[in-house]
């Protein structure tokens, strides 16, 4: 049972008298799963009179990855009465009830309907991550709601960005989910003289040598070193399934979220390659250990050339902790799982630097 379903009575009675709602809650508590789920239930309870309901991501792979999801937990199917929006694929028909998408999407259509007249309930997910799109909605839609009243926002953040959204919006109710328990365990250890990803690869085998219980997930800090990852396990250890996770595997992340069991002679553990993308999202409760190396590499705006540039750095401290809490999945009678970081605390920086900050180099 997710951590978010305790406040589901609270999140409902909420919803129906009140037009704008905060909840907020730890990664991994199933708010993104769940709540536009009961947004759809309150819709339905309407006939739809107001509208479908919409839910935003703040990255493309996101939305795809959710839809194909709930569909399944809801037992409908994908593209009819559930659907998607990315910038280059629509997947949504007339008759579609819920639909994902990212944050540009829904910010474009703001651009020919600024009221939004199809939408009866907004869900903004991963509010903390403060891409320029997802701030701008956060504006623009309190202006709708002045005019359409009977237009719902939800608001879905982690508790880092309570504060700023309790300002914004102060008559809205806060719905709070309880923490993950009990919080894994954390092992530092040195920076290797062989680099990251073979120490990370290293560190993968090590775990999978312990026979523990559950997956990995690993953070490598770009694409290039995801791969680098992924082709050295396999060589190394026929044993592990090993799953990229980055914006170009498309639909093959449902393979995530797939009921996995060892096969007779086969792959015996499953072992997740990703990067700063499974941050906020892409939530797996069979993962029990985790393996930050600490850095990422991300665009930043560089004033002196005016124009986006790469650059390696450490992460904050909020990634960090969020990285650790991926590794909070414990099957019963099983005890916590451990969280690898090669990436000492201290060289961590306070919070992370809000995207649209990244993008106008303020």
């Amino acid at each position: 049972r997710l951590p978010v379903w305790a406040a589901r009575p609270a999140f409902l009675h909420h919803l129906r008298r009140r037009p704008r709602l905060l909840v907020v809650g730890p990664p991994g508590a199933g708010k993104s799963t769940q709540v536009p789920q009961w947004c759809a239930e309150y819709a339905l309870s309407l006939q739809f009179a107001h509208g479908q309901v919409v839910c935003t991501q703040p990255h493309s792979l996101a939305a795809l990855s959710l839809a194909l999801r709930v569909a399944d937990e809801m037992d409908l199917n994908v593209g009819h009465e559930v659907g998607y929006c990315l910038p280059y694929e629509d997947c949504c028909i007339s008759e579609t009830l819920l639909r994902f998408c990212s944050d540009e999407v829904l910010l474009r259509e703001m651009t020919s309907d600024p009221l939004l007249r199809q939408y009866g309930v907004v869900v903004l997910d991963e509010a903390q991550e403060r891409t320029v799109a997802t701030d701008l909605l956060l504006g623009l839609l309190k202006d709708a709601q002045r005019q359409r009243p009977e237009l719902r926002l939800v608001v879905l953040t982690e508790p880092s960005l309570e504060e700023s959204l309790r300002r914004l919006y102060p008559d809205a109710p806060l719905v709070r989910v309880p923490p993950l328990s009990p919080p894994p365990c954390l092992i530092y250890r040195e920076p290797s003289p062989q680099g990251r990803v073979p120490a990370a690869c290293q560190a993968v085998l090590e775990l999978h040598q312990q026979e523990q219980a559950g997956d990995v997930m690993v953070f490598l800090a770009s694409e290039q070193e995801i791969q680098e990852c992924c082709e050295a396990l396999r060589l190394t250890a026929a044993s592990l399934e090993v799953l990229p996770l980055h914006p170009g595997v498309g639909r093959q992340v449902q393979k995530l979220y797939e009921m996995w069991e060892p096969p007779a002679g086969g792959p015996m553990r499953r072992v997740i390659v990703t990067h700063w993308l499974a941050d906020a999202a892409f939530s797996v409760g069979t993962v029990r250990h985790v393996i930050d190396t600490g850095l990422e590499l991300r665009s930043v705006y560089n004033p002196q050339i005016r124009a986006e540039s790469q650059g390696l750095r450490p992460i904050s401290k909020k990634q960090a902790e969020a990285r650790r809490l991926r590794a909070a999945g414990s099957p019963p009678g099983e005890p916590p799982g451990a969280g690898w970081g090669q990436a000492s605390a201290g060289r961590c920086s306070r919070g992370t630097i809000p995207r649209s900050s990244l993008v106008t180099g303020r």
